[in-house]
């Protein structure tokens, strides 16, 4: 996995990230939000969302024929 800056939402799922040099090195795979306060059930203060992606190298090894 890695961490990206790229924002992606609900849907983006599978999509490629690029590089600056336009590769593919990564597949968009969840987002982790965080929450200043969470209690009885409700959610506030967005602080911060992390996006990550399966990296092209370990998506390779997975479909690669030996």
């Amino acid at each position: 996995m890695m961490a990206v800056t790229a924002d992606f939402a609900r849907g983006s799922s599978g999509g490629p990230a690029f590089n600056d040099g336009g590769n593919v090195v990564g597949f968009v795979c969840t987002t982790s939000s965080v929450y200043y306060k969470v209690g009885q059930g409700k959610k506030d203060d967005l602080q911060m969302v992390f996006t990550n992606c399966a990296t092209a190298a370990s998506v390779l090894k997975l479909i690669k024929r030996p």
